[in-house]
């Protein structure tokens, strides 16, 4: 679905479920060539709210880092594309579940504080330099959907627009960093709760989460994922909570998660397997 309105735009792949997503935006889509980027630049300049599926794990662009050094990105043309919108103020960006190196790729980005480094072509090595970290000094709304992402990196973009973020909205989200079969079974996302209680400037008003997941390596030291859902939820899988005390509504997210670990069996030996 593509739709557009004054100051808005939105570019949606069909959603099936079974494959989770047949048409995302590859990165190349994002591409804006030099004859029609300074048409589309003053639009894109007092854009405020984009929705965008994106799938940008599979092409590479090599670029010269902020250390000068050559490396491959798999976000390039997009984090380019995203740096032209300093009046954003609604972010949603969703993701195949399967491209964990580009969406980490694009967070740790998204996250880092803005640098004076030069954004030139060049002209020795004829490599453009990885985009420049940008400020969303409006941003007021940020959803992230369909996603295998670290905690770290959740964090780490929550943290650097806990300034101006009222709402956040996390849908689809697969926590990476499993709890290995001979320690104590962890809830990442209770700890994720936590660090984000914890982070100064908090702003938020409203969070919602839905469909929420977490890795384990238990069964056989081999990545599986587990659900997470809400006790006393009418949907077990969705909770969203709204109010000046943000600190209490996330105590309320954290007692009441639960994470659905696969049932362990005691074998004679006393040991417990899966």
């Amino acid at each position: 679905m593509e739709d557009s309105t004054k100051n808005s735009f939105y570019i949606t792949g069909h959603h099936d479920y079974a494959n989770l997503w047949s048409s995302p935006l590859e990165d190349s889509a994002f591409y804006l060539p030099p004859y029609i980027k300074h048409h589309v630049q003053p639009v894109l300049a007092n854009l405020e709210t984009l929705f965008l599926d994106c799938n940008i794990g599979h092409q590479i662009v090599y670029t010269k880092s902020a250390d000068g050094n050559p490396e491959d990105s798999t976000s390039f043309y997009l984090r380019t594309f995203l740096s032209e919108l300093p009046q954003i103020q609604h972010l949603r960006l969703n993701f195949p579940l399967s491209d964990k190196g580009g969406t980490e790729e694009l967070l740790t980005w998204l996250s880092k504080p803005v640098s004076s480094t030069s954004s030139l072509t060049d002209k020795l090595l004829e490599l453009p330099h990885s985009p420049k970290p940008i400020n969303f000094l409006h941003l007021r709304q940020l959803d992230i959907g369909s996603v295998s992402v670290r905690t770290a990196s959740l964090i780490a973009v929550i943290r650097k627009f806990a300034n101006t973020l009222r709402i956040v909205s996390f849908n689809r989200i697969y926590l990476l960093g499993g709890t290995p079969a001979d320690e104590v079974r962890v809830n990442s996302w209770a700890k994720f709760l936590d660090r984000l209680s914890k982070l100064n400037n908090l702003n938020l008003t409203t969070i919602s989460m839905s469909h929420l997941a977490q890795f384990t390596t238990e069964r056989n030291n081999l990545a599986e994922v587990v659900t997470v859902t809400f006790k006393g939820s009418k949907h077990p899988r969705f909770k969203k909570w709204t109010g000046p005390d943000m600190q209490s509504g996330l105590r309320d997210f954290q007692d009441q998660m639960v994470v659905n670990w696969p049932a362990k069996v005691t074998t004679s030996d006393g040991k417990s397997t899966l």
